[in-house]
């Protein structure tokens, strides 16, 4: 793998991470909560973050690959 796609991969691999924190301190903080459930404000929001990340991702993919 070239130089682009190194940088492309490391990316990726820091935003899955991202995102994998983010999940893991909710589902923590719910559970500490005493909940059952993450509640429906708490999935939109995890919806949208991961839109987020998928959006970047491609985003980058489509700048390395022109």
């Amino acid at each position: 793998m070239g130089k682009g796609g190194d940088t492309i991969l490391i990316h990726t691999v820091l935003s899955l991470r991202s995102l994998e924190q983010e999940v893991g301190i909710m589902a923590k903080n719910c559970y500490e909560q005493g909940h059952d459930s993450l509640s429906t404000p708490e999935i939109d929001y995890l919806i949208k973050m991961t839109k987020h990340v998928i959006a970047k991702l491609r985003a980058q993919l489509m700048e390395e690959s022109q």
